[in-house]
């Protein structure tokens, strides 16, 4: 069985979400996922995490989170 890092780990998840296409792991909108600001492998700042989110918002793609 093999092993993988987390970020390989979250990445295959992602693309496996998005039916394998890497382009709409990228425009993917959906901010209820617990894994979106990892979806690029990367450990995002939370001020990279707030202005992403702020942006998917402003462009109506995005859903607030609940309060």
């Amino acid at each position: 069985m093999a092993r993988f890092t987390r970020s390989k780990a979250i990445r295959i998840h992602c693309k496996d979400c998005m039916c394998g296409n890497m382009a709409e792991v990228a425009r993917c909108d959906d901010l209820q996922c617990s894994l979106w600001e990892y979806r690029f492998g990367k450990n995002p700042t939370k001020e990279m995490v707030e202005q992403a989110k702020d942006e998917l918002v402003l462009k109506g793609r995005g859903y607030p989170e609940k309060p």
